[in-house]
């Protein structure tokens, strides 16, 4: 009811502001205009938290756990669709989507679960509707990134050190992972696999493509990237193509920046389509796909781990089998990533912009250092920028 409420206001307010303003207008009228933007803006973010409050309450664990919480995440799927038409991008593409799911929806609820053959209808009807939210979620991400990291880049060498470098980088990703768009993609891709595992019974449900391609290496398994960054310098492969199969993720990881040499990634636990770390492997052209199954990931490592392999990945079917050794071409990546949209894999290619790897310097040691102590070269970015604010709050306090 909150979502339904909070989407007929939103749609209030954007159908008031959608005629525009006479030159002469005055000032009260430009006034009440700029209110009913900001509350409309609100709106959007309430919105947000509405749809995390949904996914935490009805898709917790392995999704919906009944056909009655299945239709109640594909309502707030709905209406997200709904609110993100009234951003104006792809409009007509999600008023058809929003209809399209509500349609599935009457249907879920008029069958009741009682007609089992009526049901898996519907759910290939949604089925390929999901598939079309998504290629608007990719899209929308890609428009996002080809917008304004250039322009963000370009506006942080202005401001000079003021603005740290991580910061400028990271702006354009972390809009859009606060846009509702990023709960429109967590949402897709709970209803997806509940849809493929539950109701159409695919025997690929447990596998997620996030970056569609094909690449070939030498499968390695890590306990997380980390490790295998720690494992760089050690002589064991160093620059050989490798597909890393990984246990654990944060999703705040970069694939270039754990070492050379890795042409896919297979992860043994479900990660967001726009988490940091898909949108790297994404723009970096790594081949990466999800895995959920104990049979598959058993199968992986007694079967496969320590040989070379190819990994072939896309929406319909992740495939890992033996091949030769690689040959050194890296990976044949689908620069239309996981949605196929068609879009370039760096949003950066098109305005002929320059992508500058920054230096790794490796340490001869570990040691412990305090939140204070920490650098970017030691500790990371976001370490280094926990510290600067630590140091700040203590000389303000003291």
């Amino acid at each position: 009811d909150l979502m339904v409420k909070t989407t007929a206001l939103r749609d209030l307010f954007c159908g008031a502001l959608s005629s525009g303003l006479r030159n002469d207008a005055p000032e009260k009228a430009m006034e009440g205009r700029q209110k009913y933007r900001l509350c409309e803006i609100a709106l959007e973010n309430f919105a947000f938290t509405v749809a995390s409050r949904a996914l935490n309450a009805f898709g917790e664990g392995e999704g919906a756990s009944s056909l009655q919480d299945f239709d109640r995440l594909l309502l707030v799927f709905h209406h997200c669709m709904r609110n993100l038409s009234f951003d104006g991008f792809l409009q007509t593409e999600c008023r058809a989507i929003a209809n399209e799911m509500l349609a599935c929806s009457d249907l879920i609820r008029t069958e009741g679960g009682s007609d089992a053959d009526a049901i898996r209808l519907c759910m290939l009807r949604l089925k390929s509707c999901l598939d079309r939210a998504r290629r608007v979620c990719d899209s929308y991400r890609d428009a996002y990134l080809h917008a304004y990291a250039d322009q963000s880049e370009r506006l942080g060498r202005a401001f000079g050190s003021a603005i740290p470098d991580h910061t400028v980088k990271m702006f354009a990703e972390s809009e859009t992972r606060a846009s509702l768009v990023f709960q429109c993609a967590k949402l897709c891709q709970l209803l997806s696999r509940s849809v493929s595992r539950d109701y159409l019974k695919s025997e690929n449900h447990a596998w997620e493509t996030l970056v569609a391609g094909e690449a070939r290496g030498k499968l390695v398994l890590f306990e997380s990237i980390e490790e295998h960054t720690m494992m760089q310098g050690s002589g064991e492969g160093d620059g050989d193509d490798k597909v890393l199969l990984v246990r654990h993720a944060t999703g705040d990881e970069e694939v270039s920046a754990s070492g050379e040499g890795v042409r896919g990634v297979i992860l043994m636990q479900e990660l967001p389509h726009l988490s940091h770390l898909a949108i790297r492997a994404r723009q970096e052209g790594v081949v990466f796909a999800t895995c959920t199954s104990q049979d598959e990931i058993g199968n992986l490592v007694e079967n496969f781990v320590g040989k070379y392999v190819q990994i072939s990945a896309s929406q319909q079917n992740v495939s890992v089998s033996l091949s030769e050794a690689s040959d050194g071409r890296g990976p044949s990546a689908d620069a239309s990533g996981a949605g196929g949209d068609g879009a370039p894999q760096n949003p950066r290619e098109e305005s002929g912009g320059r992508v500058e790897l920054s230096e790794i310097k490796r340490a001869t040691s570990l040691s412990t250092v305090g939140m204070v102590g920490s650098t970017r070269d030691t500790c990371g970015a976001k370490s280094a920028q926990c510290g600067e604010l630590s140091t700040l709050s203590a000389s303000l306090s003291s």
